[in-house]
């Protein structure tokens, strides 16, 4: 259900990560407001493709968010706290900050949960449209199974990782009704 606000206007807004759209298929960030300086979305992401060349980065994603805004929703910044979850099929991907560096050499299967905290900033482009660009820092729990390439099926080992670290980077495309 939609939020109305003082003004009689609908505080809804949609937005696209555009900076991922070329990897993957994302799901829209859905917003609504829920009081004064009070929004909540959820970002959701699937790629079930391979990439080629033993490469592949199949994933599902989910990522609610409650975003505290300092000036008004959809407008200058904010200060987020978010959750997420999903599963993961991925090889022969070199991450940046040597994140996961085996992942170049082996393919990883299982899934990860998790949260952090986000700050982001919102830019009007018009009436209706607006420029976002957010990061986030966080915790994920990341339980794996290793195989030794991209199409082989035998196990190598199980495990699991404590990460700690970027969980969150987004320029985004917003719509608001």
């Amino acid at each position: 259900t939609n939020l109305v606000d003082i003004t009689g206007c609908i505080r809804t807004a949609i937005q696209v990560n555009i900076s991922f759209c070329r990897n993957q298929i994302n799901f829209c960030h859905a917003h609504d407001k829920r009081c004064i300086q009070i929004t909540i979305s959820l970002f959701g992401s699937i790629n079930p493709f391979e990439f080629g060349n033993h490469k592949q980065w199949k994933h599902w994603l989910l990522q609610p968010e409650y975003r505290y805004w300092f000036c008004e929703p959809f407008y200058k910044g904010f200060i987020g706290v978010h959750t997420l979850g999903g599963e993961f099929n991925a090889a022969g991907i070199e991450l940046p900050f040597d994140i996961f560096p085996e992942l170049a050499d082996y393919r990883f299967q299982g899934w990860m949960a998790g949260g952090g905290i986000s700050f982001g900033y919102q830019w009007l482009l018009n009436r209706h449209w607006n420029l976002e660009a957010s990061v986030g820092v966080g915790y994920l729990y990341v339980k794996y199974d290793k195989y030794p390439c991209a199409s082989c099926g035998t196990r190598l080992d199980k495990g699991h990782k404590n990460y700690v670290g970027p969980t969150k980077a987004a320029v985004s495309l917003v719509y608001m009704f």
